[in-house]
């Protein structure tokens, strides 16, 4: 079994929120778009069939915020989300290289509170998934086609079948050894049932699973 994931709504709606403390969003978010758009148009002209050119790009660690301030509240959780990708504590981490050692970036990111002191709750990272598959099978016909994606290329994105989400399936082959990745054709973060298990097991917060997925 593997999962969508997203931030728990009990924590999502707390009072914590986080915001960029030295740099300035706007730009660095502009920076960010400026050297996908580069590549992605470099893959496509390259590989006219490639699935979804705006994922997969190895950013630059400098376009990745390096402090972030709470600006209200000052509890932090293992799963958090913050201005240009979700947060994770070093048990979470653990987690992820116990399953996949080296695979994806844990990028150091400081955290203060809102009266601007170092959070005692760190080390905190970005947590920058490396994994990109085109992983669910659509023959249970619990998604459907939305049309081509934003370059008109032939492989289409998915949606999901109302009342048809227990038939949702990724394809075993595919996600086998995985802890976490992005889908091509429906851009989610996905944990598999291995790194499910491990966050449990230890007790970590802050995540819920979304839609579940049969390994198939």
């Amino acid at each position: 079994m593997a999962a969508t994931i997203e931030v728990r709504l009990e924590n999502r709606f707390s009072r914590t929120r986080l915001a960029m403390f030295s740099q300035d969003r706007k730009e660095l978010k502009e920076q960010r778009e400026a050297f996908i758009d580069a590549r992605r148009f470099e893959l496509m002209r390259a590989d006219p069939t490639r699935v979804n050119p705006k994922y997969g790009h190895l950013l630059p660690e400098a376009l990745f915020p390096k402090d972030l301030i709470c600006t209200c509240g000052h509890k932090m959780y293992d799963y958090v989300d913050a201005p240009l990708g979700p947060i994770v504590s070093a048990a979470f981490r653990d987690c992820v290289e116990a399953i996949e050692p080296g695979v994806h970036r844990f990028l150091p990111v400081e955290i203060f509170k809102t009266d601007k002191t170092p959070h005692e709750q760190s080390p905190f990272f970005y947590f920058d998934i490396r994994n990109f598959l085109d992983a669910i099978d659509p023959s249970t016909g619990a998604v459907e086609t939305i049309g081509r994606d934003s370059f008109d290329n032939p492989h289409r994105t998915w949606s999901i079948v109302s009342n048809r989400h227990s038939d949702l399936a990724v394809k075993k082959e595919r996600v086998d050894g995985k802890a976490a990745w992005i889908d091509l054709r429906l851009p989610r973060t996905f944990f598999s049932d291995a790194l499910i298990e491990q966050l449990e097991a230890v007790g970590l917060e802050g995540h819920r699973l979304q839609d579940k997925f049969a390994e198939i």
